[in-house]
């Protein structure tokens, strides 16, 4: 008697989560201690487990210079891929690094399917983690809340994870605007 097992998605959008012999795993929340999440996701790698860690670029000023540093997109925070049938996460409390595995009421803390392996997909092609912002330089956008509503701009720079600076026309001058990415839309 032989059993065949599948896997079927309904949702095209939806991410194909990986099947090991018949078995789902499932992205779950790492809690680190204080500015050691590159620590924890270190070690949880060498102990075997499948760990990621979303990062940005950013721009950080040290010693009168302005330099790019890699910093966590969920500062403390970090993601383990687990079958909890087969696998043991209690070491993982242990591990160097790491605060604790979250959980509610008991439950471990997990994430909707697709979720971190998009975030996967979106990182660079070099494995590092690193999200790539949905901006660049050169782009034309519109703002769509605030302060700026329905203004049309040039996206300068992006000096943060969550900001994007623009150039915009005011009073026959093109000025610099700093809004959270949430508020734009690219056009064309």
């Amino acid at each position: 008697m032989s059993t065949v097992s599948s896997c079927v998605v309904s949702d095209a959008a939806q991410v194909r989560h990986e099947v090991h012999c018949g078995e789902f795993r499932h992205w779950y929340v790492v809690q680190s201690k204080a500015g050691q999440e590159a620590l924890a996701n270190s070690h949880l790698s060498r102990q075997g487990y499948r760990s990621f860690l979303p990062t940005f670029e950013k721009n950080v000023r040290h010693a009168r210079k302005v330099v790019r540093r890699k910093k966590p997109l969920f500062p403390g925070y970090l993601f383990v891929e687990l079958n909890l049938e087969k696998d043991s996460w209690y070491p993982i409390n242990s591990t160097i690094g790491v605060s604790r595995v979250l959980s509610f009421g008991g439950q471990l803390a997990q994430l909707p399917f697709g979720l971190v392996e998009r975030m996967i997909e979106l990182s660079d092609r070099q494995g590092a983690g690193s999200v790539q912002p949905e901006f660049t330089p050169g782009d034309r956008v519109r703002v769509l809340s605030g302060a700026f509503d329905n203004w049309i701009g040039d996206v300068v720079s992006l000096p943060d994870a969550d900001r994007v600076t623009l150039l915009v026309s005011m009073l026959s001058r093109k000025v610099p605007v700093t809004v959270r990415q949430s508020q734009l839309q690219k056009i064309g």
